[in-house]
């Protein structure tokens, strides 16, 4: 489409030098011919008086005409001639009046084609990349260069959907606007995200019409701002401003703006969901290393930040595996290595079977916890279920691996559950944060995992008493634990 309306502009270029040259050529033949006529004419009148003058006095006639007949003949065609030359130059005024409107129309539309022709390069750009930053910068520095612009800023709708900001700017003061945040309704920029119509600004703008707009220290001459819209939402505002005096966009400009805009937005919006898809795809790696599928897509349906920096009763479990430490003389380092990944896989399949959320790993024991992010049906049931299922899975790679390590015949697992008000959420420093429980309930889970012998599951009084009747318990007991105040009642399951 653009290579034909080249080609079109170019013949329409061919037409009007054609015309001026044949204009010219019409032009010079009428006033040779007149000249011409001239000449014949005067010299009709002077000969007979020459002749005369050198003959005799008598009258002389032409034709059966008198001289003075003649003379008068003569001078009333010079008449016709001088009319006929001042019609014909009006027509060719004429043609020149209409030729000059046919060389600013064609001025006018090289003008919009370079136009057009520079949003499109635009548009392939932007609609060929994928980054959402690299978009913004490319549109609002090509829009300046191709629609002779003195700045142009972009901004984009906030989540909150009350303010844009602006993502990218371009040209004069650039760098006094990045980032700033306009309310919607407000200022030029707000307005038009509200009513989602295009502006054409020439000359002063009264502040009644668009309040919060800023009075600033350089005069803006002309601007356009348009809405970014795609078929679903206003996502945005594109404007451009000239300072210079004299120089104004037109409606054309404001048109052709509006056009490019609604192509900008549907590549804009497409990087959007592109990064959005992306930084789901990353959040969803790291929170399937800590959770079980069922909630990763929970917390990724309702990303609410809601619940993950809080206080709230959980149940924290801590499972360590009693004896391993003193066999790392006797194993090799890969051994051991390949021993703990699938103990580790094996517990963190079974703790998100239960709903559970894997804390870390320490050494060769696992910290979990139950109740968050997302809330749970009976966390207290669902761990001891969790921790049950765990030492049986454990035992059965303990007799895998003792048939080939015989060493191992010593090791077993101790588990540690405790129920109480704890802090969840992101704790750490600016270089790396975990999502932890810090509490005394953690401390006591993991207390009674060092205290459980081998395969014996500990859990405290307060998960007792949630589960009571659910479970058999062998007997209480009442213990002192190193960094607990008081004397802790502590039941051994079954």
């Amino acid at each position: 489409m653009l290579m034909w309306s080249f080609r079109k502009l170019q013949k329409t270029n061919n037409i009007k030098e054609g015309d001026q040259t044949q204009l010219d050529t019409r032009e010079y033949q009428l006033w040779l011919l007149s000249i011409l006529i001239i000449i014949v004419l005067t010299l009709g009148i002077l000969v007979p008086n020459i002749i005369r003058s050198l003959t005799s006095d008598t009258e002389i006639t032409v034709g059966g005409f008198s001289q003075y007949f003649y003379v008068n003949i003569l001078a009333i065609m010079i008449l016709l001639v001088t009319l006929y030359l001042i019609l014909k130059q009006r027509e060719i005024q004429r043609l020149r009046v209409t030729l000059l409107g046919k060389e600013r129309y064609t001025e006018e539309l090289e003008k919009h084609m370079k136009i057009m022709t520079g949003l499109f390069e635009i548009s392939t750009y932007i609609n060929r990349n994928i980054d959402l930053d690299d978009i913004l910068k490319a549109i609002v520095q090509q829009v300046v260069e191709c629609m002779e612009a003195d700045y142009s800023s972009l901004l984009l709708v906030q989540e909150d959907k009350r303010f844009l900001k602006v993502q990218a700017s371009h040209g004069k003061e650039a760098k006094y606007t990045q980032n700033a945040l306009i309310e919607i309704g407000e200022s030029v920029d707000g307005w038009v995200a509200k009513h989602g119509e295009s502006l054409l600004l020439n000359g002063e703008i009264d502040p009644h019409d668009f309040p919060g707009i800023e009075k600033r220290d350089r005069k803006i001459m002309s601007a356009l701002c348009v809405p970014l819209k795609t078929e679903e939402e206003i996502i945005g505002v594109l404007n451009l401003n000239r300072t210079e005096a004299n120089k104004y966009f037109s409606q054309k400009d404001l048109q052709l703006l509006t056009i490019f805009g609604n192509h900008a937005a549907a590549a804009i919006k497409g990087a959007k969901l592109l990064e959005e898809s992306q930084e789901k795809k990353r959040l969803r790696t790291i929170l399937a290393q800590y959770h079980s599928p069922d909630v990763v897509d929970e917390m990724l349906r309702y990303p609410s930040s809601e619940g993950l920096a809080e206080e709230k009763v959980l149940t924290v479990m801590f499972a360590d595996i009693r004896g391993f430490s003193n066999l790392l003389g006797s194993l090799e380092m890969s051994y051991v290595k390949e021993f703990l990944d699938t103990f580790f896989a094996s517990m963190t399949r079974i703790i998100f079977k239960y709903q559970g959320t894997v804390d870390k790993f320490i050494g060769d024991a696992i910290m979990a916890f139950f109740g968050a992010p997302l809330a749970i049906e009976k966390p207290e049931y669902q761990s001891i279920k969790a921790a049950r299922e765990m030492m049986q899975s454990f035992n059965k790679q303990k007799e895998k691996w003792t048939a080939r390590f015989s060493s191992l015949e010593s090791i077993g697992l101790g588990v540690g559950i405790s129920t109480s008000r704890v802090f969840i959420g992101n704790v750490g420093s600016t270089y790396r944060y975990d999502y932890t429980v810090i509490g005394e309930g953690v401390v006591v889970a993991e207390r009674l995992s060092k205290l459980a012998k081998a395969d014996q599951i500990l859990i405290s009084e307060e998960t007792y008493k949630k589960c009571q009747g659910l479970f058999e318990f062998n007997r209480k007991y009442k213990m002192k634990v190193s960094g607990i105040k008081n004397h802790l009642i502590v039941y051994d399951l079954m």
